[in-house]
């Protein structure tokens, strides 16, 4: 007799799980992968130092990206990654803020993790849209996270809280000096994006689902740009005319004030030792033309106190010797954080007010989203933003200042060199960071503007680290930080414009024009064997 059992039907495809993991063993299988990411990147940065992790860094994040099946835990991945990565990185920024604005250790500890929140967010972003771009075309959308990752540095640089580029995967690289000659042309972006080329080189090549040939082409294409690289710097070394014209003689103060010195522990470096120690450079170097004091806590005003006024001006005509210094500046109730030039007669010169303003620590930004900031911290400076960037003459060159936080940013220094700056001078004061790995990473961006703008670099720290830099982004003079002392050497003031200072940001604007083109094509998620197999459901 026949068999009339009914067939049962096929089993249905599984249905996805949640969003996020529903046990304590998949929360851990599901955080390796943005803790790995956000692992390998703070070795890459300063003090670890480890730089070549950042060519590996990001494989975990963007393998788990191509198995997530649902757009919330991709972006909760990479926002994990990202609050990781600042975390670690940023560490030192209550310290700062307690030291420098005197700010609650409460709030500066809440201020820090809000950051970080904030920071992270450009992180999930990136997750988020590179998840729709590998649901839509599979492990090849890899080849667009280059320029979905740069195109989230930029917006980082305007759109996270006033502006906040710290942490850049190019920056990371400033020690790398063939790979970072091309930020001529790119900015700091276009080594970003080779950084991130490099991930997914490796990222196709453990993915047993990408055809051999796309994994062959990809990897050959990354490599040439390698080696575009190696031949570009060499013939920057080689041709740029770094050493052209006359020299100018050059000299650094680096007076190491502690944060937690006394006002008139402060008052007496600038009374006793500054005289001294620029006697010292023109001992050693009679022909000195142009002494750089740094960003200091000084009790003076020059504008406003005379005794501070006569110090300043006789130092500069008794050595016949142009200085640039720091201090505060007063307009009526409103104050800058301001750069000052004396002339070797003893004539004031012109000023620079500071423009790129630090939060909550020079003021409070969204002062109605912050408002109980103010309220827990009364020493919060409350300092006006100067006008722009807009170089100063001294020693007969037009120089471009940055003052500190300043630095950070490729477009404010390019702006000054698009204006004429023929040297760039950063002073700054690095004590509010304690023996942290903050001097060090603040360093790395100095070195990236050098070879932006193809300008010699003149750093004068408070307490360090001092340095001068030439086009190339080699130290060619230092001293060691927390000791005080002078820094003495030449440098040579271009005019030359870096393709970089003529289109700008160019590249960084390919980048999102690349990503919100991929982003915004019409995609429906596809069940084929081309897409991401062996997917996460979480």
């Amino acid at each position: 007799m026949p068999d009339t059992q009914p067939t049962p039907p096929p089993p249905e495809p599984p249905t996805p799980a949640a969003a996020l993991p529903a046990s304590p063993e998949r929360w851990l299988d599901y955080a390796r992968y943005p803790l790995g990411t956000a692992l390998f990147l703070i070795l890459a940065f300063p003090r670890f130092d480890v730089w070549p992790l950042a060519w590996v860094a990001l494989v975990p994040l963007l393998y788990h990206l191509g198995r997530c099946a649902r757009g919330r835990a991709a972006f909760l991945s990479g926002f994990t990654a990202g609050a990781l990565f600042f975390l670690g990185l940023l560490y030192w920024v209550p310290r700062a803020m307690m030291a420098y604005g005197g700010v609650h250790p409460v709030l500066a500890g809440g201020v820090f993790v809000l950051m970080a929140g904030v920071l992270a967010l450009f992180v999930g972003a990136f997750a988020w849209v590179q998840w729709r771009m590998f649901r839509q075309w599979g492990w090849k959308a890899a080849l667009l996270a280059p320029f979905v990752w740069t195109a989230q540095e930029y917006a980082r640089n305007y759109l996270a809280l006033t502006g906040f580029p710290w942490g850049n995967l190019g920056t990371g690289q400033a020690y790398f000096g063939f790979l970072i000659q091309i930020a001529d042309t790119t900015g700091v972006y276009g080594v970003s994006f080779l950084v991130v080329a490099i991930n997914t080189v490796l990222l196709l090549a453990m993915v047993p689902d990408v055809p051999r040939k796309l994994k062959l082409y990809w990897a050959a294409l990354v490599g040439m740009a390698l080696f575009y690289c190696f031949i570009y710097a060499e013939l920057r070394y080689a041709t740029f005319p770094a050493t052209t014209g006359e020299p100018l003689a050059v000299a650094g103060i680096q007076p190491n004030i502690r944060d937690e010195d006394t006002r008139e522990q402060v008052a007496t470096v600038h009374r006793v030792d500054y005289p001294r120690l620029l006697a010292d450079v023109m001992a050693a170097a009679p022909a000195m033309r142009l002494v750089v004091f740094p960003e200091s806590p000084t009790p003076y005003a020059f504008d406003r106190d005379p005794a501070y006024r006569q110090l300043m001006t006789g130092m500069a005509a008794s050595h016949r010797v142009t200085l640039l210094f720091n201090g505060i500046r007063f307009s009526g109730r409103t104050y800058f954080n301001t750069v000052y030039v004396v002339g070797p007669d003893g004539r004031p010169g012109g000023a620079y007010d500071k423009s790129r303003l630090v939060p909550f620590a020079e003021h409070v930004p969204f002062q109605n989203l912050f408002f109980f900031a103010r309220a827990m911290s009364q020493e919060i400076g409350d300092f006006a933003p100067g006008a722009g960037p807009v170089p100063l003459e001294a020693a007969g060159v037009p120089v471009g200042v940055s003052v500190c936080y300043e630095a950070i940013f490729p477009e404010y220094l390019r702006a000054l060199t698009a204006a004429g700056a023929r040297l760039q001078v950063n002073v700054t004061n690095d004590a509010w960071f304690g023996r942290t790995a903050a001097p060090w990473q603040h360093i790395q961006h100095s070195l990236l503007r050098a070879v932006e703008n193809r300008r010699w670099v003149v750093r004068v720290a408070n307490s360090g680290i001092s340095v001068i830099i030439d086009p190339f982004g080699r130290v060619t003079a230092q001293i060691p930080p927390f000791a005080r002392g002078t820094l003495i050497g030449h440098v040579h003031p271009l005019s030359q414009r870096s393709p970089y200072v003529v289109i700008g940001d160019a590249f960084a604007w390919l980048c999102v024009a690349v990503t919100a083109l991929g982003a915004g094509i019409p995609w429906r998620r596809k069940r084929s064997d081309e897409h991401c197999t062996g997917r996460d459901q979480d």
